[in-house]
């Protein structure tokens, strides 16, 4: 069933799209109050063919139709005077159902379609509520198009803020949010990985495990990418510490992607592997197939585990957003609150010049299905994931 939610996700409604609502509300899976919301509050996310044919929608089923009102022009909103002058201050806290909000909502979302950046995109769309959406996609615009440090990343609209908004939706070269780069290890993440922590990760035993075994499984990993949005690299550093790029017979359970029989139900995973049309999981089985399967059921499983601290997961999250989704998915969800609140865990720490993790302690799950009790201490098989993910990223870009 089409929801136009959905639709909205990437920031951009098509032609084909509009087709693909026409057929929901000949169906009347979308009734027309519905529609006229969608379209009156994320016009500035349809492409131009498309504004023409949902307006054509609109007059077929008795609904007035969308004036074309152009791109947003922050400086000539008579209420947003004050935003620019720092007397209003716009934020989920402060003033966030003021007249100007909803201009600000539409500058966002024409920069998240002209950027192809969804992140700026706020998922409510123009609702005129600055709500956690909205503070979401403020902050993105902070952290992409301002390149602010993280401690001034607040997801408020002031002088500042709005000032960039405007310069940006009048000035701006479409931007994506290439994050920085390190001699120390090539990333697309926004983290500087520790040079002393990559030198000594390399030289590890794990290491060199990984870099050897890592373009052997490189097309499973980049076809997982290619089919849920969740990073080669993420799936490389998790098969690595699940004992998947082992080189024995014996690679642990679900081709070595680990998903603990507690958390993943294969229920819930064949339901996962159907939306890509992938069949039945084969759960437990080491063959090519199967580790397709078990890569994509990980990749699912990890976005889960993110969204559950509300992080969407994708090559332009923040190193506190990284920090947190690795977190919450190896620890649960309050430990990945608490990572995504500081940025650094056991399992994710840039400043930690070892790069193998301080384990607190805990239980996991054998080849063979056993609970088995893991005690703390330093895990030298294991490598933490901000050494794994510019490793990988070396070898999947080479």
């Amino acid at each position: 069933m089409t929801t136009l939610s959905t639709i909205a996700q990437d920031a951009r409604v098509t032609r084909q799209e509009v087709g693909t609502i026409e057929s929901s509300v000949a169906r009347g899976t979308i009734d027309r109050p519905e529609l006229e919301t969608f379209v009156n509050q994320h016009w500035d996310i349809f492409d131009s063919d498309a504004r023409t044919s949902i307006n054509g929608l609109l007059g077929r089923i008795g609904a007035p139709q969308h004036r074309n009102t152009g791109t947003v022009q922050l400086r000539s909103e008579p209420s947003l005077s004050a935003v620019f002058s720092g007397d209003v201050v716009l934020g989920r806290e402060r003033n966030p159902t003021h007249e100007s909000v909803v201009f600000v909502q539409r500058a966002l979302m024409a920069l998240a379609k002209r950027d192809e950046n969804p992140r700026l995109m706020p998922e409510g769309g123009a609702d005129g509520n600055f709500g956690t959406n909205t503070d979401r996609a403020v902050r993105a615009f902070q952290e992409d198009v301002m390149r602010l440090p993280d401690d001034e990343v607040d997801g408020l609209v002031g002088p500042d803020t709005i000032a960039a908004l405007d310069d940006d939706l009048r000035n701006g070269e479409p931007t994506s949010p290439t994050p920085p780069t390190s001699s120390t290890g090539r990333t697309r993440f926004s983290f500087t990985p520790n040079a002393d922590a990559l030198r000594t990760a390399k030289r590890s035993a794990a290491g060199a495990r990984f870099v050897r075994r890592t373009p052997e499984f490189a097309s499973i990993y980049r076809r997982a990418e290619s089919l849920t949005g969740v990073p080669a690299e993420f799936l490389a550093a998790l098969h690595a510490n699940e004992s998947g790029q082992s080189e024995s017979r014996s690679l642990g359970p679900e081709s070595g992607f680990g998903l603990d029989d507690r958390w993943v139900t294969t229920g819930w995973a064949n339901r996962q592997l159907a939306r890509y049309g992938l069949g039945t999981w084969a759960r437990g089985q080491n063959s090519s197939r199967a580790a397709l399967q078990s890569a994509v059921v990980a990749a699912e499983h990890f976005k889960r585990n993110a969204g559950a601290i509300d992080v969407r997961v994708g090559p332009s999250m923040t190193t506190r957003e990284v920090a947190g989704a690795v977190t919450c998915y190896t620890s649960g969800i309050r430990s990945g609150q608490s990572a995504l609140r500081s940025g650094r865990s056991w399992m994710f720490d840039p400043n930690d010049t070892n790069p193998h993790p301080l384990h607190p302690g805990g239980t996991s799950r054998t080849a063979g299905g056993r609970t088995v009790r893991v005690p703390p201490g330093r895990k030298e098989g294991l490598l933490r994931w901000d050494v794994l993910i510019p490793m990988a990223s070396e070898i999947l870009t080479a």
